[in-house]
């Protein structure tokens, strides 16, 4: 299984946008959460207390506050701060778009994608939200979508790891076009050879297309870099078992301590648990 996260986008135009204000301190420290998480917080909070805030400098500190808040992993307060922002200026596809990757991140997948499409509506150029929808439509099991959105993203010419792994991965579990899924894993194993999500993808083309020992050897390279990947080490004991690897079983049982529930994952993609 790939576990990648949502990439993140770009902030709303900078502070600097608001010309002489006479906040252009706070809404500075407001929206500099890289250097101070919760004094970015803090400053956006007083900010917004102020009555006088225009409408954009408000829309502004909601979003600065949002992505302060996303970097402290708090997706609530995240949500909450991006739907003020999008209340009072709908109009900013990188609202929308951090919005869906908070949504996704918690989970609602149905929820996210229709944000990433409202972006994309808004910015048809924002190739990030169509890698970020592409993986939401892989979570949420729709891989022709997912794989029509990675092809786009290659097509915009933000080729790279991401989008050739994830194209890959949904391609291969699909049982569909290995040897085009083959090459896209490859490449991402090139473009990024320390990632082992990239191997657990390659692994699972060679599994779907009967190289099991191939599969091994590269499930093998994927727990080099990921030790605690519950997905290889269930997958390498099922492609060992069809090599008739005495360790197969051995495998099968540590992928499943390391992640429950694998078997039943792998059977949804038609691999039956044994």
């Amino acid at each position: 299984m790939r576990n990648v996260v949502l990439f993140s986008v770009l902030l709303l135009p900078a502070c600097g946008a608001f010309g002489t204000s006479p906040r252009t301190a706070e809404l500075t420290a407001c929206s500099r959460p890289e250097h101070s998480v919760d004094a970015a917080i803090s400053v956006c909070t007083q900010l917004l207390k102020d009555k006088t805030l225009s409408r954009e400098e408000r829309v502004f500190v909601y979003f600065s506050r949002a992505r302060a808040a996303m970097n402290k992993q708090d997706m609530a307060g995240a949500l909450r701060d991006l739907d003020e922002s999008i209340k009072l200026d709908p109009s900013q596809a990188v609202s929308f778009a951090s919005r869906g990757i908070v949504r996704g991140t918690m989970g609602n997948l149905e929820s996210a994608i229709s944000d990433f499409s409202r972006a994309i509506e808004l910015d048809p150029n924002d190739w990030v939200s169509f890698q970020n929808r592409a993986k939401a439509y892989s979570d949420g099991g729709d891989q022709k979508r997912a794989i029509e959105d990675y092809s786009r993203v290659i097509e915009m010419g933000s080729d790279g790891p991401i989008p050739r792994n994830g194209r890959c991965w949904s391609l291969a579990v699909l049982g569909r076009d290995l040897a085009a899924a083959k090459k896209d894993c490859e490449e991402a194993v090139r473009l990024a050879p320390k990632d082992g999500n990239n191997l657990n993808s390659l692994a699972f083309v060679r599994f779907r297309s009967g190289d099991y020992a191939g599969a091994v050897e590269d499930y093998t390279k994927s727990l080099s870099l990921n030790p605690d990947a519950g997905s290889s080490y269930y997958m390498r004991g099922r492609a060992k078992a069809k090599i008739n690897d005495p360790t197969a079983s051995d495998d099968i049982a540590k992928g499943a301590g390391y992640e429950a529930g694998v078997a039943k994952r792998y059977a949804g993609y038609g691999i039956e648990p044994l």
